[in-house]
């Protein structure tokens, strides 16, 4: 084992791993020697075992302040159906939210408003000033609808123009060497999602959100965004099908109640739906909704 002290705290890394590995994959730390790209560099003091040196580091998830997003009274109508009703809350710097509830709707519109795609009719909301936010849309459709190979795609959203840097990323999302010469626009939807979960992480992005990240994906890749959520140091804001992902990420549920108004409980999904029986009826309702929606239909 290393104990390592980044900033004034203390951390410690598995047997044999490197420091930079370390900053890299534990705590989402990036940088060179010579410093980083576009001035987003800061120098902090590393204790390796107890040396002292200088790491030349960008923090991806360092959040000054409790306040990571204020939100105040957002409201929304669409097609004269209220589905966002003086929505109020404030998220927290340690907080990874799971938003719960069968109006799709209104969570991928609440989603698109904190995203600046889509104005509220009222309220207004706030990221602190210390933040900065990659987005998972639900429809990644426009996303993919261009000619780009995978590797000059993602180029167009890395800080750092670099061909071998960007490969980097691809490669923790499985794409092979190869692979990256393949044109977006006719990437299965599995290979969308690893494109767009690659997109997240090559922003450096320390608040996240997500619109059904799951859709798509087989179960051990499941697992492996399951597992990298967990372990993210930043904030999360997400919505998602599969009930073992909420219960195991989330230690915030909001519920986006029909008429659009929200409850908020700082727990997990199962004490949440454990406490409150017409959530547990809410839910037993919405995944009897969606079995009906999926079910053949007889000719």
């Amino acid at each position: 084992m290393s104990t390592f002290q980044v900033n004034g705290k203390a951390v410690t890394a598995g047997e044999n791993k490197s420091l930079l590995r370390f900053l890299r994959d534990d705590l989402h730390l990036t940088g060179t020697k010579d410093g980083c790209s576009e001035g987003a560099c800061g120098t902090c003091t590393v204790l390796v075992d107890g040396v002292k040196t200088k790491a030349c580091v960008v923090s991806l998830s360092k959040l000054e302040g409790k306040k990571v997003l204020t939100v105040e009274g957002i409201s929304k109508t669409i097609n004269g159906e209220k589905i966002l009703d003086k929505v109020t809350f404030i998220a927290g710097h340690e907080d990874k939210i799971a938003f719960v509830g069968g109006n799709e709707l209104a969570k991928t519109t609440l989603f698109q408003i904190l995203m600046g795609e889509m104005e509220p009719d009222e309220g207004h909301y706030k990221w602190g000033v210390t933040t900065s936010q990659a987005y998972f849309p639900k429809d990644s459709t426009q996303e993919f609808d261009n000619d780009y190979t995978i590797v000059d795609w993602l180029t167009g959203y890395s800080p750092v123009k670099d061909v071998t840097y960007v490969r980097g990323f691809l490669g923790r999302m499985l794409f092979a060497g190869e692979d990256g010469v393949k044109k977006v626009k006719v990437l299965s939807g599995g290979e969308k999602v690893r494109c767009l979960l690659s997109k997240m992480m090559i922003s450096g992005a320390n608040c996240l959100i997500f619109d059904e990240p799951t859709n798509h994906l087989d179960m051990e890749s499941i697992t492996a965004l399951n597992n990298g959520l967990i372990k993210f140091p930043g904030v999360a804001l997400f919505a998602c099908h599969d009930h073992q992902f909420v219960q195991t990420t989330a230690n915030r549920i909001m519920e986006i109640l029909p008429g659009g108004s929200l409850v908020d409980k700082i727990t997990t999904y199962d004490e949440y739906l454990a406490s409150d029986e017409m959530a547990r009826k809410r839910t037993v309702y919405t995944k009897q909704q969606e079995e009906d929606e999926n079910k053949p239909m007889k000719t």
